[in-house]
């Protein structure tokens, strides 16, 4: 029994991995909206090349340890350096701070390292290893009251206005070798890789998950007009909107199928140049057809190839809180020679492989007993 059970794992691994392996899978990585730092323990370098009078804008957001709202600015707080002319401007709220005048040597230099340093007492702020501004938080009874708190958590700031992060190209703890880069998009070839997402909420407690996706050549995150975002609605009954298809308003409506009641749930959207689809685990519940969509740019804007998306951290009523993870997954050809024969339906693929694995470990069993 032992050798038929394992040579019926054998070739089921084989099968499953032809059908969607951890490779075409992918690992999970988990949907960030915080960066976890101490900064009392670990100072923040962030790197920078903007030019003077750019009006570039390094900014970065600080938060306590319980906060779980990203664009509750007033946690702790936020600075931000904008890369006026002919030197850098400095803003730390509920604080007076600007530079120290004798620093605009240094702060006239294009390539800059920024070192961010906090006690409970005071901000300091290092550029190119030379101190350029403190701020004592005791000065101003606000500005102790919300900088004097422990931080635990950072974002650079990307909330569609004029203090958006544009300049900071890098950042990490001074001990560090290599630069994290600040995640504008994640690239993401839709035509050739299905998107999964995993959610846990509950039916009715009116979370979202929003995926805004864009052209190669779109650079501004905060514009959904590129080519369009895909929501869902946890209400109690779920509902959905695809940008510029579902209707030419923002409303929402009911799946053609109702997804599954579980609230563990694996969404699969996958895209051509006509049609959107998605899986919620392994059923279908929407089919899409730009031509004959309701919304009138729906065609226009859908059939551009996807090469980047971001889940939407705009503070708005489509702030995606639903996702916690994504992962791609591979579409896998068909031996048919036409593009209805491709496996371009994941679901498809994996009930016929379900089907064919329910029918092979009863014979192998079989096979053991006789």
């Amino acid at each position: 029994m032992r050798a038929a059970v394992l040579c019926t794992g054998m070739f089921l691994a084989v099968l499953t991995g032809f059908v969607y392996s951890s490779e075409e899978g992918g690992e999970w990585t988990e949907v960030v909206r915080f960066i976890e730092w101490d900064l009392e323990k670990d100072p923040l370098q962030v790197k920078t090349d903007s030019e003077a009078g750019s009006e570039d804008v390094i900014s970065v957001m600080f938060y306590l340890a319980e906060e779980m709202d990203i664009y509750n600015y007033e946690s702790i707080g936020y600075f931000t350096i904008t890369f006026d002319d002919p030197l850098p401007e400095l803003f730390v709220s509920d604080c007076d701070a600007e530079f120290e005048e004798e620093s605009s040597a240094v702060l006239s230099e294009r390539d800059k390292t920024w070192t961010f340093s906090k006690s409970r007492t005071d901000l300091t702020i290092q550029c190119n290893g030379e101190k350029v501004a403190n701020i004592n938080f005791g000065i101003d009874k606000e500005c102790w009251a919300m900088w004097s708190q422990d931080v635990a958590k950072i974002w650079f700031w990307a909330g569609g206005d004029s203090d958006d992060d544009t300049a900071t190209d890098g950042y990490k703890k001074p001990d560090d070798q290599e630069w994290t880069d600040v995640e504008k998009f994640i690239e993401w070839d839709l035509e050739e890789d299905s998107l999964q997402v995993k959610t846990d909420s509950e039916a009715g407690s009116a979370e979202i998950m929003t995926i805004m996706f864009y052209t190669a050549e779109h650079e501004d995150r905060s514009d959904f007009a590129s080519i369009g975002y895909v929501s869902v609605k946890f209400s109690d009954v779920l509902e959905y909107h695809v940008h510029h298809c579902t209707n030419d308003d923002y409303d929402y409506e009911e799946f053609q199928n109702a997804p599954p009641h579980e609230p563990n749930k694996i969404w699969t959207i996958s895209k051509s140049s006509t049609d959107l689809s998605i899986d919620c685990n392994g059923v279908r519940v929407l089919d899409l057809n730009f031509a004959s969509a309701v919304g009138s740019k729906c065609s226009d804007k859908w059939s551009q190839d996807v090469a980047k998306m971001w889940f939407w951290m705009e503070d708005d009523s489509e702030q995606d809180t639903a996702s916690d993870a994504y992962r791609k997954l591979q579409k896998i050809e068909g031996e048919g020679g036409d593009e209805g024969d491709d496996c371009e339906k994941t679901r498809t693929c994996y009930s016929d492989a379900k089907s064919l694995v329910a029918f092979l470990v009863p014979v192998s069993l079989l096979t053991h007993l006789f």
